[in-house]
């Protein structure tokens, strides 16, 4: 199915296979997961550092207005104004990504929809973007889920070498280093899928705010019910 822009591009689980036989603990056998958070890992990295790059040139624009060369000034804000376009799209690629992994995510759907149930006890108004503070929230809510996936990385790269160890450690019939072992991918087990949750809730509160996204949400699920009575 083709999508317009700014829709939510359906994923098969023919085109989001992983080739990789090594499945992280919190992402275990539901690769869609996986695809739809390395596409969201890309594009918050991406709107991070020109977001960053936009208020840097907001800070050229002021000091060349108050040193007034305001032909540098018209230069950094034209440049700015293509950098916030750029961003804008691939703003809406993040929001497509977030809102699959929201989806195919059971833990982060149920989550999702206690939140938007009138009648469900964890039920929460849905706000907008409309104010500068509301903005700031949901920025920072990427930043942290930006920060999550770091402390995932770090701790993927130790649970792949204590994985190392431990088909060592069976090669050789070692059974105290395979307890050892085991205890300690259990540990890096439950923190791995601590942050996965965590970095679940930041996603469910972003579509509290974030009128897109539900829109994307309701998108999804109303073109699966069509297929269904179809």
């Amino acid at each position: 199915m083709h999508s317009a822009a700014g829709e939510l591009p359906l994923v098969s689980a023919a085109t989001a296979s992983h080739e990789d036989a090594f499945a992280p603990p919190h992402i275990g056998d539901n690769y869609l997961k996986g695809v739809m958070l390395d596409q969201y890992n890309t594009a918050n990295r991406q709107v991070l550092a020109m977001a960053a790059e936009i208020d840097h040139l907001g800070d050229a624009i002021r000091a060349a207005v108050r040193g007034q060369r305001m032909q540098e000034a018209l230069a950094s804000n034209r440049q700015r104004n293509l950098r916030q376009v750029d961003m804008e799209a691939i703003m809406e690629k993040r929001d497509a990504a977030l809102t699959h992994v929201i989806l195919v995510d059971p833990k982060v759907a149920a989550k999702f929809d206690a939140f938007h149930d009138t009648a469900h006890p964890a039920y929460r108004a849905p706000g907008s973007m409309d104010t500068p503070a509301s903005r700031r929230h949901v920025d920072d809510q990427h930043r942290q889920s930006d920060a999550v996936e770091a402390q995932i990385q770090t701790l993927l790269t130790q649970y792949v070498h204590v994985q190392g160890e431990m088909e060592a450690a069976l090669a050789q019939h070692d059974i105290q280093s395979m307890e050892r072992l085991q205890s300690d991918i259990d540990e890096l087990d439950g923190q791995l899928q601590t942050l996965d949750a965590r970095r679940g809730a930041a996603f469910v509160e972003i579509s509290l705010w974030n009128a897109h996204v539900r829109h994307l949400v309701k998108q999804f699920r109303d073109e699966q019910q069509r297929g269904h009575e179809e």
